[in-house]
């Protein structure tokens, strides 16, 4: 999938079809069309290039549709689960209230999403920001205070957290924040665990 996309793999399984149709023909002029058309639908992927066989949004979701239009789109792979896109964002939430710097992972052309933020480590100063109110600590960090739900109800309990689906690496540092003495995290998209392991 990550060579040819899915608009390639179309074009694998219709040049297969024209090789099945052809099998099943009792007209030989049918069959050496369909095996020579099946030749050139297969080899299509691998001639033109990847722009013209990519599957176009006709609807906005979550911002993607303009990021592409706009080029703004820094890294883009078909994994086995979804499409995934990687859009930077705005450098501010608000007038005056910087945010860090984060990156809109986006699933399927946006149906789905998480964000990476960047993270210096510092659970305590994080928590310490939050439960004071700053402003925009909460956003700089998180995609939503959701997020911060179930851990901020166990906080200081030394919970061992197991989660499934950890948002980007938001849910562990939701648990590491409020003192989780373990964290067992799952990420259900493979190339979103590598992005997060290269960023």
């Amino acid at each position: 999938m990550p060579a040819i996309g899915p608009g390639g793999l179309l074009c694998l399984a219709a040049g297969l079809l024209l090789w099945v149709s052809a099998l099943f023909s009792q007209h030989r002029r049918w069959t050496a069309v369909a095996v020579a058309g099946g030749i050139v639908v297969i080899t299509l992927p691998y001639l033109v290039p990847p722009a013209w066989l990519e599957f176009r949004q006709h609807t906005e979701k979550r911002g993607v549709k303009a990021a592409q239009a706009t080029g703004r789109i820094e890294f883009s792979r078909w994994d086995p689960v979804a499409k995934i896109d990687v859009i930077a964002q705005a450098p501010e939430i608000a007038p005056g209230v910087p945010i860090n710097t984060r990156w809109h992972v986006a699933y399927d052309g946006g149906i789905l999403s998480t964000h990476f933020f960047q993270f210096d480590g510092d659970f305590a100063g994080l928590r310490a920001r939050i439960e004071q109110g700053v402003p925009g600590a909460t956003r700089q960090n998180f995609c939503q205070r959701g997020v911060l739900a179930s851990h901020h109800v166990k906080r200081d309990t030394g919970e061992r957290a197991r989660i499934i689906g950890s948002a980007g690496g938001q849910e562990t540092k939701a648990a590491l924040m409020y003192g989780a003495s373990h964290v067992d995290a799952v990420e259900l998209v493979g190339t979103a665990d590598k992005l997060g392991q290269n960023r």
